[in-house]
């Protein structure tokens, strides 16, 4: 009797809290809530696949767009930005950090400015240089997998297939018909004791003049695209050649490597100082070809040019020839931040400097300007007499034979631009404990590779690899 009255009083109970409620079946309290996802910060980098025969293509990039499943769009890129693909084989090069609102993304549209590229005849070694307008419309992507901003710092990489993009017949006529391919990760910073990766956030040491210093930050002006990059500092932070950023003067010439951050920051890895005085002239790009032994001359083909006055007419990316005066006071080193070199013995010199080489060249003067051409089609820019000429990291691709567990023969094509400059068709690689194998790339001979690294000429031309992966 006792058990059914306390049922009933219950259910009485009930009754009238339904009452209360109005009516409603719904409860008065939502204990639970849907959380809300944040957005996502991307670093926004270009890359390529090499093309054999491609000494240089500049290209701009007037803007990057995201779209949604849903039909909404985000911008990546909305400034015009030139930047340098040849020399990308292998890396990337920061276009921008943003936000990107939570969602899934199924689509990236590019829209392309002008063109220039500059390729080696290999029957002679002229150049031929010709410029492309922008296309009428821009390029669409399918990203697949999708892109999903999840709060989660990440990056997105347009890849640029080189190889696939431009056509040259017998002739010598090129056309340009750019194809792009995506891909995307999380960003991650690299293991202790490595360098940067510049496919998971890092940027490769890049070259530039300091026009700005506050506080912990400073902003450089990149020789290749004259694009403006600010990095910060901290203690971790590496100097060579300046005490640290408080030292830092408008003008100096700077390589500076760094890493993004999850708040879309760069944060400066290491900065080195290649000239501590102000206003001095820097020049990027690949030894067309050099007179003398040890040689006192060389052609430079300028893919980056950094001055204290602005030289008109210059183009973001001048694929200009530069002439080089080499005196015996010019100072010769390779730069080997990031790059493992134990246990080889290289030397870089003015015995040892080498058509087909990366260098950077640093003059106390400006450049001396003149015109024409010279080696075909190559507009000449000018004179510079170099007080240090450095060895930089630069990208090759060809076919693996002789491989051991340190070292394979890299067999260049016959018609590529290296071996048109060098007449050989052969580089030997030093595979390293530092060397990075990209994807977890399982070396075999007759694979088709892209090999990044410092590249000597020590009787024969010898690279120590700091990236390998496999070509596209």
């Amino acid at each position: 009797m006792r058990s059914r009255l306390l049922f009933v009083l219950l259910v009485v109970a009930l009754m009238a809290t339904v009452a209360c409620s109005g009516g409603s079946s719904s409860p008065t309290t939502n204990l639970t809530s849907t959380p809300t996802v944040k957005p996502s910060v991307v670093q926004v980098t270009m890359g390529d696949d090499p093309a054999d025969r491609v000494a240089s293509l500049s290209i701009t990039i007037n803007s990057v767009t995201l779209t949604s499943i849903s039909g909404s769009t985000v911008s990546l890129v909305s400034s015009p930005t030139t930047v340098e693909i040849s020399s990308l084989a292998g890396t990337t090069t920061p276009l921008g950090t943003v936000e990107v609102a939570a969602g899934t993304y199924n689509k990236a549209t590019i829209s392309l400015g002008g063109a220039t590229i500059t390729v080696v005849d290999p029957s002679n070694g002229t150049t031929v240089q010709k410029t492309f307008p922008a296309p009428a419309n821009p390029f669409t992507i399918n990203l697949n997998p999708v892109f999903v901003s999840d709060g989660t710092a990440l990056v997105i990489n347009m890849d640029m297939d080189l190889h696939a993009s431009v056509a040259i017949d017998s002739n010598g006529n090129i056309t340009f018909n750019p194809l792009f391919i995506a891909s995307h990760g999380k960003m991650v910073g690299p293991p202790t004791g490595v360098g940067p990766n510049p496919f998971t956030g890092g940027v490769e040491r890049t070259l530039g003049t300091v026009s700005a210093v506050s506080g912990s930050s400073f902003k450089i002006t990149t020789a290749i695209g004259l694009r403006s990059l600010t990095f910060t500092t901290n203690s971790s932070t590496v100097f060579k050649g300046i005490g640290g950023v408080g030292s830092l003067l408008t003008g100096m010439l700077v390589i500076v490597g760094g890493q993004a951050q999850p708040d879309g920051s760069l944060l400066a890895v290491g900065v080195m100082v290649v000239n501590g005085l102000r206003n001095a002239t820097g020049a990027i790009g690949i030894v067309a070809k050099t007179t003398g032994t040890p040689v006192t001359q060389f052609t430079l083909l300028a893919q980056g040019i950094v001055s204290p006055t602005a030289l008109s007419g210059m183009a973001p990316v001048p694929q200009a020839a530069v002439t080089v005066n080499v005196t015996t006071g010019t100072h010769f080193q390779p730069d080997t931040d990031g790059v493992d070199m134990t246990g080889v013995s290289l030397t870089f010199d003015a015995s040892t400097l080498s058509p087909a080489q990366v260098v950077e060249v640093d003059a106390g003067a400006n450049i001396s300007l003149t015109s024409g051409t010279i080696m075909g089609m190559l507009p000449v820019l000018g004179t510079l007499t170099a007080t240090q000429v450095q060895l930089e990291q630069q990208p090759v691709a060809g076919t693996i034979s002789a491989l051991t567990a340190n070292s394979f023969t890299l067999t260049v094509p016959t018609d590529g631009v290296f071996a048109t400059l060098t007449k050989t068709p052969t580089i030997t690689v030093y595979k390293q404990a530092g060397t990075t194998l990209r994807n977890s790339l399982v070396l075999a001979n007759g694979q088709k590779v892209v090999v990044r690294g410092l590249l000597f000429n020590n009787s024969g031309y010898k690279m120590v690899a700091t990236g390998i992966g496999l070509l596209q």
